[in-house]
């Protein structure tokens, strides 16, 4: 029987606020946003993966499946409240199907 691949789903985003975050504390943030709000099975589920983020223009990659592109979304709007900054908003600005696009647009913003 032949393995069904999920297909992917690459969310760019920028965080607008007075905050300094690495990738690692922000990956880690965000995975535990996700498992607050929807569980273990729900971030399991959602392949979510930080894939890119600079740290001095606040803008990343995420990458999930598809079908859980809504749950990680959702999930970055409570970002602010886990890094206990009120100050802070998690825009998405695109969503694409591969990573090289995804780049792409990231270089443009």
């Amino acid at each position: 029987m032949k393995k069904i691949e999920e297909r992917k789903r690459y969310l760019i985003f920028k965080i607008v606020g007075n905050i300094e975050i690495d990738k690692k504390e922000l990956d880690s943030k965000i995975s535990a946003v996700i498992k607050r709000l929807y569980g273990i099975q729900g971030l399991v589920h959602s392949g979510y993966k930080l894939m890119v983020y600079n740290r001095h223009t606040k803008t990343g990659i995420i990458r999930c499946n598809h079908k859980d592109l809504d749950l990680v979304r959702s999930s970055l709007l409570f970002l602010p409240n886990v890094i206990n900054s009120g100050d802070v908003n998690v825009i998405t600005i695109k969503t694409s199907g591969t990573l090289s696009k995804a780049m792409k647009s990231l270089e443009k913003t």
